[in-house]
C-alpha cells in the first residue's frame, strides 16, 4: 500500500482527534474560568436536546446584490446626519462610531423578483434598521405581497 494510499484512510481519525483536543480545551478553558456550560437560572422542567451544527450542502440561486450599495447608503445618510431607520426612527444603537453602521441594513423600494437585472440609485433604498428589515420581509410573506415601508409601519405595528 502506497504512502498516500494509507495517510488517506488515516486522516478522518487524526482530524476526530484534533477535534477532541479542541473540544477538551475549550471545555477545561471554561470550568477554569469558573463559567457553567448552561447558564439557565432555573433548571428547565423538560430538557429537549436537538442535533445542532451538522454540516450540510445546499444548492441555492439567489439575486447578486451590489455590495456598494449599502455601503454608498449609509454614507450619505451618515454625511446629512441622518443615520436612522426610516420604519420605526430609531438611531444607532452603539456609540462607537465604527459599530453604527452594523445596525442597517439596506431595503429595496421596488423588489429586484419584480425587475430582475436593473439599475439602482440610492433613492430606490430605504435604510432599515435589521429588526424592522426582518419584520417588513416577514409580514410581506405573510400578506403575499410586497410591501411599502410605510405600510409596513402600520402591519408591523412600528
Amino acid at each position: 500500500m502506497s504512502f498516500l494510499r494509507r495517510a488517506t484512510h488515516v486522516l478522518p481519525l487524526y482530524k476526530y482527534l484534533y477535534e477532541s483536543v479542541v473540544t477538551a480545551i475549550s471545555l477545561a478553558n471554561l470550568i477554569r474560568e469558573g463559567v457553567a456550560t448552561s447558564e439557565a437560572s432555573e433548571p428547565l422542567q423538560e430538557d429537549v436536546v436537538f442535533a445542532d451544527g451538522l454540516v450540510i450542502t445546499e444548492l441555492h440561486t439567489r439575486l447578486e446584490l451590489e455590495p456598494k450599495l449599502r455601503e454608498r447608503l449609509l454614507s450619505s445618510r451618515g454625511v446629512s446626519g441622518s443615520l436612522f431607520c426610516e420604519m420605526c426612527g430609531a438611531p444607532p444603537l452603539s456609540t462607537n462610531i465604527a459599530l453604527q453602521e452594523a445596525h442597517f441594513e439596506a431595503h429595496h423600494i421596488i423588489p429586484l423578483s419584480n425587475t430582475g437585472v436593473r439599475k439602482t440609485r440610492l433613492s430606490d433604498l430605504a435604510l432599515l434598521c435589521a429588526n424592522c428589515h426582518r419584520l417588513l420581509h416577514r409580514a410581506i410573506a405573510i400578506k403575499k405581497r410586497w410591501l411599502t415601508v410605510t405600510k409596513g409601519k402600520v402591519i408591523c405595528g412600528v
